[in-house]
């Protein structure tokens, strides 16, 4: 099916689709602490001025 041809109800019909929502397709994760090698990777990039803001 072309791009333009796209619809989310084709798809759904076409490929016999159940569209879920009000749920959270990835779980709750708790925050992880980074490494000494990853944070000291983080400054050096950042003040090169590779950061992504």
């Amino acid at each position: 099916m072309p791009y333009s041809k796209f619809t989310l109800s084709k798809a759904v019909e076409a490929f016999d689709l159940t569209i879920v929502e009000g749920t959270r397709f990835l779980p709750e994760i708790s925050p992880v602490t980074p490494s000494f090698f990853t944070a000291g990777y983080s400054q050096r990039n950042d003040a090169l001025g590779n950061s992504s803001e």
